[in-house]
Order: C-alpha cells, then structure tokens, then sequence
C-alpha cells in the first residue's frame, strides 16, 4: 500500500493548523498499522522522528529513498501540477516552504545519509520521473544486499 502524506490531508486535512495536525495523526497511524507500505512524505518536520522511531521500534526493515531535487526544480513541478492538497497556510509562500524544506534535508540527512538512524539512498531526481523511477526500482531489486547496514 501507498501511505502519502499529501492523500492524509486531502482525508483530514483543511488548512488549518488543527487540520494539519489531524493528518499528520493520520498518516502516522496508516504508515505504521500495516506492513510493506511505500511510505511517502518530506521526511523533515515536527512529527517525522515519530514516524522514525515507529519504523525503529516495529523492527521491520525500512529503507529511505530520498529523491533529492534543487528547490527550483521543486516549485516548478509544484506549479505544473498545481496544488490540489488543503496544506496548511504557514504565513509565507510555497517556494518559501520547499527553499526551507530543501535546506534541512541536507542538514538532517545530506552528511550522513541517515534519516532517524536507517540508510538511505540517493535517487536524482533532477532527471525525469521515469529516469527517477528507474533508480528507485534498482535501488528497491538490490535492497537489502547492497549496503551492510540494512
């Protein structure tokens, strides 16, 4: 199963911060009551090493692919597809957001590519959606043998 934090707030969500926080407790839930779930969200942010330690705590094999793309190519794949999600209104703009965003994933993850102690893996997603996809599949064929700490 697919667990996207964007589908929690199209369920629960409203725009409001009391919306945003029913989704996050939503996805929380999805993500961590059934197993082999594709998990998918901007792995940063106040509630992230809670999904984190359920991942931890469950003992089930967790691998993060992190599609790492430059801010512009973000807000401007943001604009082609349009926002069509209630997300929550932080009193600046969306590029403001994803600039922000971007900047703490390096830092939380960029050194040691870990996020809340699991592995990650690095797919380019600078290129296509398909070339990204592409990786993402190799990544996933080779898991867990291709890296010791899995």
């Amino acid at each position: 199963p697919l667990v996207t934090i964007d589908d929690a707030r199209r369920a629960c969500g409203d725009g409001s911060s009391a919306g945003e926080a029913a989704a996050w407790a939503y996805f929380l839930r999805l993500a961590t009551t059934t197993n082999n779930n594709i998990v998918e969200f901007s792995g940063s942010g106040p509630l992230a090493p809670l999904l984190g330690q359920q991942f931890t705590q469950s003992n089930d094999d967790v691998m993060v692919l992190w599609l790492s793309a430059s801010p512009t190519t973000c807000s401007q794949r943001i604009a082609e597809r349009g926002l069509t999600v209630p997300y929550p209104d932080f009193g600046v703009s969306i590029d403001h957001v994803v600039a922000e965003l971007h900047g703490r994933l390096h830092r939380e993850i960029g050194e040691t590519q870990h996020w809340v102690g699991h592995p990650v893996r690095i797919i380019d997603a600078e290129q296509s959606a398909d070339s990204a996809f592409s990786q993402a599949l190799r990544a996933l064929q080779d898991w867990p043998s291709g890296n010791g700490d899995d």
